[in-house]
């Protein structure tokens, strides 16, 4: 529920309506469902889905093993990649927005209150700000957001996951005049620390374009997450059996069934003939 004075003007509500609507255009299970939002005595309202579990931001006050970080974020990156097809850009990708499922090892992204067009111009709020996750060029009402800001966020988050700390804000990176990122621990793979500090990259031009691009840098890629294990190759195979199974019977049901109407309707003209003394050739002849 938004507050009556964010509500009194267009611009101020364009945030909500479009975060409702983006999210309904969606068909990742990484999305959190909204319904449509509604204005009621001066209040905006999002309705949606409710996720039972933990955001990452609690869960990653210390770090997670590697392998689960980079579990949850080609889930997240497939999330996103789904957006950005449809011409749109998150803008607001941090831990405290991604819920892990209660009992499931599911990760949703859930706030769409910064989604919008990209090309479109929305500048990022004080917190998000202080928490280091937003791209330089969602700063300055004159950029235009585009997949790669999304990107940048999407680094800060694994930075986040695998060191257990917050990237500094990319003001704060400006104003100190250090480009590079602080040291992650030991033990991270030196591919993902590259890949996170070239997804990360202050200067747009520089950074990796595509949630794509950082997943292959990650030796990841969307394309796994459809891929099926033994276990669900053997389900098919069963699914497959089972079902020619059923089609044979089926086809022997059906042809049991047409025997019976035959003999129902002709029983006894057929026992008839079946059942009459065979004549040898000519004997019908000398019994004459």
């Amino acid at each position: 529920m938004a507050k009556p004075q964010r509500c009194r003007s267009r611009r101020n509500q364009q945030p909500i309506t479009t975060g409702s609507r983006s999210s309904r255009w969606l068909q990742s299970s990484s999305y959190c469902q909204f319904y449509p939002s509604f204005l009621e005595q001066g209040r905006a309202y999002l309705v949606m889905e409710y996720i039972d579990g933990q955001d990452l931001a609690s869960i990653a006050t210390q770090k997670l093993p590697v392998d689960t970080a980079l579990k949850y974020i080609r889930q997240i990156g497939s999330a996103l990649q789904e957006i950005h097809s449809k011409g749109l850009v998150n803008r607001d990708v941090k831990p405290a927005n991604i819920m892990l499922r209660a009992g499931k090892p599911e990760v949703v992204l859930i706030d769409f209150g910064l989604a919008g067009i990209q090309d479109d111009t929305i500048t990022m709020n004080q917190t998000t700000r202080e928490q280091g996750f937003a791209a330089p060029e969602l700063y300055d009402p004159n950029e235009k957001a585009q997949p790669y800001s999304d990107v940048y966020s999407l680094g800060a988050t694994l930075y986040k996951l695998v060191s257990g700390q917050s990237p500094p804000s990319a003001e704060e990176r400006a104003k100190k005049g250090k480009d590079k990122l602080p040291s992650l621990p030991q033990g991270i793979d030196n591919q993902i620390c590259r890949a996170i500090a070239r997804a990360m990259e202050p200067v747009w031009e520089k950074r990796l374009q595509t949630v794509d691009e950082f997943l292959s840098l990650l030796g990841l890629s969307i394309a796994e997450k459809s891929i099926s294990n033994p276990t669900d190759q053997g389900a098919i195979a069963e699914t497959r059996r089972q079902t020619r199974i059923g089609i044979y019977t089926l086809y022997v049901t059906a042809i049991s069934i047409f025997v019976g109407i035959l003999l129902a309707l002709f029983g006894q003209e057929l026992k008839s003939f079946f059942m009459s003394p065979f004549s040898p050739p000519g004997q019908e002849q000398k019994s004459k």
